[in-house]
């Protein structure tokens, strides 16, 4: 499954003037020629990406149109619970075989599947190919004025970064 969109098969992709034609087939003509199944999911039908759409989506309907609390889900968490209902679906077609199913995204959609991940077990792996600023990248190990380090963890919480300071 993954986080985006991406064209049904025999669909034509998006051509850029200039651009170069791709050598090889689409990554999902691929997937479908080696036997494998693939679900692209569009965001914007669980979770419009902006403030003004935190009034509507499954944040305004679970809050009756009102504005989310700041403890209550963003758009990543949403996006997750997204996911987690294709999964249900999925579990029901004889056709696939529900604990091999990944989640996967890059750059914003990388921080969602790393989201995902986290609230939903039932997700066999996570490709993640970005996850962009405050996602998943090595954080550095910074040092206070006497030489003890501080560990410094950022966590892709609604695209907030929430710094964890730890001496020793």
């Amino acid at each position: 499954m993954m986080f985006g969109w991406g064209n049904m098969p025999g669909e034509p992709l998006p051509r850029f003037p200039g651009a170069q034609e791709p050598a090889a087939p689409p990554s999902t003509d691929q997937l479908i020629a080696a036997g494998w199944g693939y679900v692209s999911l569009s965001t914007a039908s669980i979770q419009p990406d902006n403030g003004a759409g935190l009034t509507s989506g499954i944040i305004g309907l679970t809050n009756k149109g009102k504005r989310r609390t700041p403890e209550q889900w963003g758009s990543l968490r949403a996006w997750a619970w997204g996911a987690a209902r294709t999964l249900d679906y999925l579990e029901t077609l004889p056709a696939v075989d529900a604990k091999r199913v990944g989640i996967e995204g890059v750059s914003r959609y990388g921080k969602a599947a790393l989201v995902t991940m986290a609230f939903e077990p039932r997700f066999a792996l996570v490709l993640v190919g970005s996850s962009g600023e405050g996602g998943a990248k090595p954080q550095p190990q910074l040092r206070g004025a006497g030489g003890e380090p501080h560990r410094v963890r950022r966590l892709p919480l609604d695209g907030r970064q929430f710094p964890e300071v730890r001496r020793g």
